[in-house]
């Protein structure tokens, strides 16, 4: 009977570990991520991209990588702004070993 209850009370300890880590991902945005991601919607282009514009600072290409790659870690990937930047990503056609390592690793997530 004592490893039964052992197990049990293992299992849900386990159990409240993996709610607690699973609830913990929802959390409320502070004011600067929602300002940033209003500017982000803001500035899409109509292709999906984000940047090349005169104050860009990088490349277009690297910009949405880097846009993308911000609303993944969000949890934002069934938003349309990140599904026309994905198929924007999808569609350029790279020869350069940095810009091909950047498309894996957002088609990776």
């Amino acid at each position: 009977m004592p490893m039964k209850r052992i197990s049990f009370v293992s299992t849900m300890i386990f159990s409240a570990l993996i709610f607690l880590f699973l609830t913990l991902e929802a959390y409320p945005q502070s004011p600067q991520i929602d300002n940033g991601l209003v500017y982000l919607g803001n500035t899409q282009s109509q292709a999906g991209s984000w940047g090349n514009t005169s104050y860009s600072t990088s490349t277009e290409y690297f910009s949405t990588a880097e846009v993308l790659l911000s609303m993944e870690q969000l949890g934002l990937t069934n938003t349309s702004a990140y599904q026309n930047g994905l198929l924007w990503i999808q569609s350029q056609e790279i020869n350069d070993t940095a810009y091909l390592a950047k498309k894996i690793q957002i088609l990776s997530n």
